[in-house]
């Protein structure tokens, strides 16, 4: 299972929200054993850019573990709306 999760970062917040998911990437990543990725994407019309986090081959109930992460991270105040994520299974 592979989990993406898309949302807007405020422009002037950028520093602070990277080091934050990064440090909580790292965390998820060393202690679940999984593979994290974080992209972005410019809005052209927008000065706020859309981030998009990856976490690959994680395991059952690991929803749970990076909401509660995301919780912890204390984040949401960088952010323009809300968090929006997408699960896709192999086939």
């Amino acid at each position: 299972m592979d989990i993406f999760v898309y949302y807007r970062v405020y422009s002037e917040h950028t520093e602070k929200c990277h080091s934050s998911i990064l440090a909580m990437q790292n965390h998820l990543r060393i202690n679940h054993d999984i593979q994290t990725d974080l992209k972005c994407r410019v809005n052209q019309d927008d000065k706020n850019p859309t981030w998009m986090e990856i976490y690959s081959h994680v395991p059952e109930g690991f929803i749970t573990v990076l909401e509660q992460a995301v919780i912890a991270a204390k984040f949401d105040a960088y952010i323009e709306g809300s968090r929006h994520m997408e699960v896709f299974e192999d086939i």
